[in-house]
């Protein structure tokens, strides 16, 4: 539990005064919870490990008489020599020299981070975009020196009503949270130093559950140091595609989105909270398009792997050589094109998590490795003699029934038996009608965006449409519904812009999809040049980068040197 105390400070030298409303308070965040110290007006405050010092840090890395903080009209604070540094702005200071502080600004000494706040304002300061990346720097640099986690919060609210989210933001934060508003239109974002990736995802949900009793429209993000990105650059880059319209068919829309309102996924949601802290396989059960590698990725980030890889293969985009190659990787000379020794998804995610999409699609041949590789931790490449050893963690996902599947002789029971060690069967998006709209809302103003026009309201008609369709294609067929009729309408979606799933097969019952013959002339290239993006790139005839983008469309995993 995190502790939060009040503590009056008297200062040690009295000075000059302040105005009543400029009153301070330093927020003191360590291992063992939070502290708020009030300042007085001036004075000396004395920061260190000794029981005499002003504010006492129960820390081994912080020097008995640590460092000072004069206060006045213009505060500063000094490092008194200590052993191992006072950090300001992500610099240390040097000894004797005293260093301008300005409220929101921080001071770490060893594992505790000392925030300056206004301590009397009834509302929370908020700051703009260049505040956020200051102090980005400051919490990415004493992330380095002390491994100390924090996350990035954002929501962009759909309704324009960013106001109103800033001051429910404002109540729900902590002390040591620091609320901005992006320069990315109706964006707010808080830093949240201190929580690992569970407890922050813990964060977004006591949000999320906020916003929606407010009645708010909103998508939210959250990422994670050091999961998502070791800078503050790539950081905002994350947060900010995750709370924009990112059309990229790599990650669709619907598929990163998630409505919990059914009951069902309310129960699922619970349950994967209780058993993301462990290290059971999970496999994640459901029809094609209901969002299972969402919830694997949320596994993954509420887990204590959430700072190592997360990485996905789609077992049925591959051949089965490229496939064989890619999970347990090759040496050198190991078949025709191997030029040089590869390691394998299972190598790579060393420490982190292993999601096997479409397992059921795994050839039985490879069925005997993975196996293998469940029951003895270790990983033999192809043409190898020396088996690795791995820590990983598996989920998998498939829409088949494996016991099924069993049954016919298709998939080995040993193998579903180490699969399922925990089982979540996903509804389809036809039992979770209450969560349609809500979606369809959030792909219309997706869609918008990238056409570069306002979001077109959806029609009272057009919304019971929206709920009596049947939705065989689940979230990815109603993301492509939306984006067809966000295309079609003028300033408001109507039920004749929505047309039926089936329109377009009866039309054109004989006509073959060009998308499958060049997905297959992907394939084959990729095994031809033993997973070489440029050789293939220049068999196929397009640029490297055009193949990225293939590679993306097709949700084909693209190999790793």
């Amino acid at each position: 539990m995190t502790r939060t105390e009040l503590i009056e400070v008297e200062p040690t030298r009295p000075g000059g005064a302040l105005p009543e409303e400029a009153l301070l308070e330093l927020v003191v965040m360590g291992p063992d919870g939070i502290i708020q110290v009030a300042l007085p007006p001036t004075g000396t405050l004395m920061v260190g490990r000794s029981r005499v010092s002003d504010v006492q840090l129960a820390d081994d890395q912080a020097s008995r008489r640590h460092a000072s903080l004069q206060l006045g009209a213009v505060i500063t604070v000094e490092d008194l020599g200590s052993r191992n540094g006072t950090w300001v702005r992500g610099a240390r200071l040097a000894p004797g020299a005293p260093a301008p502080l300005a409220p929101g600004e921080s001071i770490a000494i060893g594992a505790h981070t000392l925030v300056l706040r206004g301590a009397t304002s009834p509302q929370r300061r908020v700051g703009d975009e260049s505040y956020l990346r200051a102090r980005l720097d400051e919490e990415c640099a004493r992330a380095r020196r002390q491994e100390a986690p924090f996350a990035l919060l954002a929501v962009r609210f759909l309704d324009g009503k960013i106001a109103k989210g800033l001051e429910i933001l404002s109540a729900l934060l902590r002390p040591s949270d620091t609320l901005v508003k992006l320069e990315l239109r109706d964006t707010a974002c808080a830093l949240l130093p201190g929580p690992r990736p569970g407890e922050a995802a813990a964060i977004l949900d006591r949000t999320v559950q906020q916003l929606k009793e407010r009645g708010l429209r909103f998508r939210p993000a959250l990422v994670c140091h050091p999961t998502d990105g070791n800078d503050a650059a790539a950081l905002l880059e994350r947060l900010e595609r995750a709370v924009s319209v990112e059309p990229r068919r790599a990650e669709p829309a619907g598929e990163r989105t998630q409505s919990v309102q059914a009951p069902e996924m309310q129960a699922i949601h619970a349950a994967l909270v209780r058993i993301a802290p462990g290290s059971i396989s999970v496999l994640i059960l459901g029809e094609t398009g209901v969002g299972k590698d969402v919830l694997a990725e949320q596994i993954h980030r509420m887990s204590p792997r959430a700072s190592g890889p997360f990485l996905r293969l789609n077992c049925g985009a591959l051949t089965e050589s490229l496939l064989e190659s890619e999970l347990f990787g090759h040496e050198r000379g190991a078949f025709t094109g191997a030029w040089q020794s590869k390691p394998g998804l299972l190598e790579s995610a060393q420490g982190g998590t292993v999601f096997l999409d479409e397992i059921g699609e795994l050839p039985l041949h490879l069925q005997v490795k993975l196996l293998q590789v469940l029951e003895t931790r270790e990983v033999l490449r192809v043409g190898g003699v020396r088996p690795r050893a791995i820590d990983v963690r598996f989920l998998s996902a498939t829409n088949r029934d494996l016991h099924e599947e069993v049954r016919r002789g298709r998939f080995r029971q040993d193998l579903l038996f180490r699969l399922e060690g925990f089982a979540v069967r996903v509804p389809p998006l036809r039992q979770r009608t209450e969560e349609i709209l809500p979606l369809a809302h959030t792909f219309v103003a997706f869609a918008a965006r990238e056409l570069g026009r306002p979001a077109p309201e959806i029609s009272p008609e057009a919304e019971r449409e929206l709920l009596a369709l049947p939705w065989p294609g689940n979230i990815r067929q109603l993301r492509n519904t939306i984006e067809r009729a966000v295309l079609l309408c003028g300033g408001r979606i109507e039920p004749s812009h929505l047309g039926r799933p089936h329109d377009a097969e009866s039309r054109h019952p004989a006509t073959p999809d060009p998308d499958d013959e060049e997905h297959r002339r992907i394939l084959a290239a990729l095994e031809q040049c033993a997973g070489n993006q440029t050789r293939a790139a220049k068999q196929l005839g397009v640029a490297r980068s055009t193949l990225v983008l293939r590679l993306e469309r097709y949700g084909i995993a693209r190999p790793r040197r």
